[in-house]
């Protein structure tokens, strides 16, 4: 994959909202423009990207710059075709320099998975966030009547994957950790849902 350079430089390859596991941001695509290519401590081959514009920010401010790498093993970015992969979208831990060329163990972590594909076209379609939203809270109500309370344990996951990281997605933004991200269901009051769900705590 060329880098270009200079103002009309076309974007590298785009990232948008994955149909895995939250967290997510709401399906606006973003441009991403390759500025390095670190080794990894894993030595799986990823890339420095310069995001357009940036994600919000799922435990700090906005992610302007972050590392992309293939979320499973064989992909490359640099061969994405006329379709899409799922890649982990990586921010430095602490005051780790997202710059460095090499990065060890914990340098690095996980703050979305995405889908990165060649042109918006290729992307998946935009996360459906009010029929999402009805089947996380059906998925919250189901596990409220099997345990008795809302108190989702670490790792828990029913039929359609992990609810702990849902739950305390929510939880973490009603309590106004969320800065300036939209909240992981933007535009629709999930905590007036949760408030009038018969045993739900926050």
């Amino acid at each position: 994959m060329a880098v270009e350079s200079g103002p009309a430089r076309s974007p590298d390859f785009y990232l948008g909202d994955s149909e895995g596991l939250p967290p997510h941001w709401g399906g606006t695509p973003r441009r991403a423009f390759v500025v390095g290519r670190p080794t990894l401590a894993t030595g799986s081959p990823a890339v420095l990207v310069r995001l357009d514009p940036p994600l919000p920010g799922v435990e700090g401010p906005p992610l302007e710059e972050a590392i992309v790498m293939p979320r499973f093993a064989g992909r490359t970015i640099d061969q994405l075709g006329d379709g899409s992969i799922v890649v982990n979208v990586l921010r430095a831990a602490g005051d780790v320099d997202i710059h460095k060329r090499t990065f060890e163990d914990g340098d690095l972590v996980v703050e979305y998975w995405a889908d990165a594909a060649a042109s918006i076209d290729a992307l998946p379609q935009p996360i459906d966030e009010a029929a999402y939203w009805a089947r996380t809270l059906a998925r919250i109500r189901r596990f409220i009547d099997q345990h008795g309370n809302s108190d989702v344990p670490a790792f828990y996951e029913d039929d359609e994957g992990r609810l702990d990281v849902l739950v305390g997605n929510l939880r973490w933004h009603h309590a106004g950790k969320g800065g300036v991200s939209p909240g992981p269901f933007p535009g629709i009051d999930y905590a007036a849902d949760l408030d009038r769900l018969p045993g739900w705590e926050w």
